[in-house]
């Protein structure tokens, strides 16, 4: 089953696949490092991940960032 995220899970995503940093992510939403990191977490768990890898292979499967091929 795909789990969707919520609009605060897909809006802190986008900012990590833009490579804001945790603090960077906090600043701009005016929420706290603990929080973010919670939002995180919880993406993670949605998507049945571990790793900030095993994150990166589902943003890529259901389409948040398209890899390019370079040839």
């Amino acid at each position: 089953m795909k789990k969707s995220l919520s609009n605060r899970e897909e809006q802190i995503l986008k900012l990590l696949l833009a490579e804001y940093s945790q603090i960077e992510i906090c600043n701009i939403l005016k929420l706290s490092q603990g929080r973010v990191s919670d939002v995180k977490a919880m993406i993670m768990e949605k998507w049945e991940v571990d790793t900030i890898v095993g994150l990166v292979k589902k943003v890529i499967e259901r389409g948040y960032l398209d890899i390019e091929d370079d040839s």
